[in-house]
């Protein structure tokens, strides 16, 4: 991995970053009512947010490993690309997987119903039966727009740390890590930056779910890319015509 493309998957980095410490700076906090607030663009953020959301993220993998492909085929051989693709969201999938298991965090959204009373505590949310935890999202949301409390009942599992954020930030990575023109990297920023803006605007993560996915995101793809990708070539020779 070359000093510049440390420096560059850093410095997007550090881009992907502003969006949490931008919600610190603005003291935001996920209530109800908040979403009434944006409700004209309501259907932008669930869109926007449902590219990484099973099943919808298949196809959106699909789409930017192919694009990756195209674009790297003078440098590297299409199964170099696929692989570190398939190791990007494996490891980061699995790590993230792991540390929702080990942390069993609350989501916002979770946290709202206990501060207003209708359960305990976000552990007594946890304990109920799916339909029980349905129905008290969708009465939290009651003077909303009904897709967010959708959403919102779709994906009532833990917090931290947030795979929407890891799977954003890793496609950036990977482009950024193969040394995709910034003509590639600057669109695919601000896709994942508005990615990590819908999370908190859906009431599905805290700011410091982003900032943890996006560092863990960034060590692995240093990893990847400072010791996995210089032995690919080797097994993956590139094999290029015009």
């Amino acid at each position: 991995m070359s000093v510049k493309s440390f420096q560059m998957l850093w410095v997007y980095t550090l881009l992907m970053l502003c969006v949490p410490a931008g919600a610190w700076a603005a003291a935001y906090v996920w209530l109800p009512e908040n979403a009434l607030n944006f409700s004209s663009a309501l259907p932008y953020w669930l869109w926007l947010t449902d590219m990484g959301t099973p099943p919808y993220a298949v196809l959106t993998t699909v789409c930017l490993t192919a694009a990756l492909v195209w674009l790297l085929r003078r440098r590297y051989a299409w199964q170099t690309v696929l692989l570190m693709c398939a190791l990007s969201l494996g490891v980061t999938q699995g790590v993230k997987s792991a540390m929702k298991r080990g942390f069993q965090e609350p989501r916002p959204f979770v946290t709202a119903l206990a501060l207003s009373g209708k359960v305990n505590t976000p552990d007594d949310f946890y304990r109920l039966p799916d339909n029980e935890q349905n129905a008290l999202v969708y009465t939290q949301m009651k003077n909303s727009d009904g897709s967010v409390a959708a959403h919102q009942a779709d994906h009532h599992d833990y917090s931290f740390p947030s795979g929407h954020t890891i799977f954003a930030v890793s496609w950036l990575l990977l482009a950024v890590g193969f040394g995709c023109r910034q003509c590639v990297c600057a669109p695919l920023a601000c896709w994942a930056g508005a990615m990590l803006l819908s999370r908190l605007l859906l009431g599905m993560h805290y700011p410091i779910d982003l900032l943890v996915s996006t560092l863990v995101a960034a060590v692995l793809h240093t990893g990847l890319f400072a010791w996995v990708l210089p032995r690919l070539p080797q097994r993956f020779p590139l094999v290029y015509s015009n």
